[in-house]
């Protein structure tokens, strides 16, 4: 029985037993409708903020020439980012999310596609030595304001998730919220997440894509509108996640819940994969940026 269905008396299971076997029917309320339809409206509010920015001239996008890929689009937004995003965060419960994903971590601990910080207050203080990275230098500056009243000190660098700049095995925990709708290669960018966690270490994962549930009509309809959508918005809103998992062998689910419908996948995962013979790193250790 999925949790927080009701069981009814036997004399009336029988009129409702396609209901019952019907998962998609079984827990759905309409406060659950509400919540998905605020949480998809200011995020795609917000998304669309964000591709405008990315097509305006580089003097309006700040100019740093180390933004890469989607980050741009993010530079002239990142000084209200937080205001534009706050409600449907809260309304969706997603800052309960963070938090549960975040307040037992230990250790060196990388966040890339770090933003402007949102995951700050949920790091255990004095128990996490973060580095945090992301292509905005924008959002980082921002991230930057926010870590002292936060009580860390974090290494703060302009990166891209995809050629980290860290040798293989640094980590014993990696973090990603809400970044693989948006790198250009996520498959590639868990796969260096994977390459720079520890053997034995996590990687902690809030993401958003095609529902884990198998919803048809949602699925049809985030497939059939996600050329306009990422034209507009510079978002693949319908990705599975899951795949994207399955595409990265030494992965092993240690917790994994879903919200929205399974839009939003809650996942912690232990790498189980033996460090590499070579631990050199890519070029990109020269190009990577420090936020003093």
């Amino acid at each position: 029985r999925l949790p927080g269905a009701r069981e009814l008396p036997a004399e009336r299971t029988a009129p409702v037993a396609s209901l019952r076997r019907d998962v998609m029917l079984g827990n759905l309320r309409p406060r659950h409708f509400a919540i998905g339809a605020v949480v998809y409206g200011v995020g795609t509010l917000a998304g669309a903020a964000a591709w405008k920015a990315s097509r305006a001239p580089p003097e309006a996008n700040g100019g740093n020439a180390n933004c890469a890929h989607d980050g741009c689009a993010f530079q002239s937004l990142a000084p209200t980012y937080d205001s534009k995003i706050g409600l449907s965060e809260r309304l969706g419960g997603i800052l309960g999310f963070r938090k549960r994903l975040l307040e037992d971590v230990k250790g060196k601990t990388l966040e890339v596609a770090a933003g402007t910080g949102r995951n700050l207050d949920y790091y255990a203080k004095g128990k996490v030595d973060l580095t945090l990275v992301d292509v905005s230098d924008q959002m980082l500056e921002v991230a930057k304001g926010k870590a002292a009243e936060a009580g860390h000190n974090p290494l703060i660098l302009v990166a891209d998730t995809q050629q980290l700049p860290f040798q293989d095995s640094t980590f014993d925990n990696v973090v990603d919220t809400f970044g693989l709708c948006s790198i250009e290669d996520p498959a590639l960018a868990l796969r260096e997440m994977q390459r720079v966690c520890k053997p034995g270490g996590h990687i902690r994962l809030l993401e958003h894509g095609r529902s884990h549930h198998g919803y048809g009509l949602l699925n049809s309809y985030l497939d059939k509108r996600v050329d306009k959508h990422v034209e507009r918005w510079g978002c693949w809103w319908n990705r599975s996640i899951d795949d994207i998992l399955a595409s990265c062998p030494g992965l092993d689910k240690v917790a994994e819940r879903h919200h929205h419908f399974g839009t939003t996948y809650e996942i912690t995962l232990v790498n189980r994969k033996t460090a590499s013979a070579s631990n050199s790193v890519t070029a990109s250790v020269a190009a990577s940026t420090s936020i003093a």
